[in-house]
């Protein structure tokens, strides 16, 4: 099964999502889709890649507990 398909299972259902370390945000452009979505990485050069691609929900930071 593709990531297409998995994230196309998966957001269908959840009405809020998190893509953890996003980078250029091509993940999170997928989830944004279906709902809700937020995305988090440490680097401000692929925040500004997600931004690129018109993604607003995004934070700088870590994802450790």
């Amino acid at each position: 099964m593709t990531l297409h398909h998995t994230l196309r299972r998966i957001a269908g259902v959840a009405a809020v999502a998190a893509a953890m370390l996003c980078g250029t945000g091509a993940v999170l452009g997928e989830l944004s889709r279906r709902g809700p979505a937020t995305g988090l990485d440490m680097s401000p050069l692929a925040l500004g890649y997600s931004r690129q691609r018109g993604l607003v929900r995004l934070v700088r930071g870590d994802a450790e507990l």
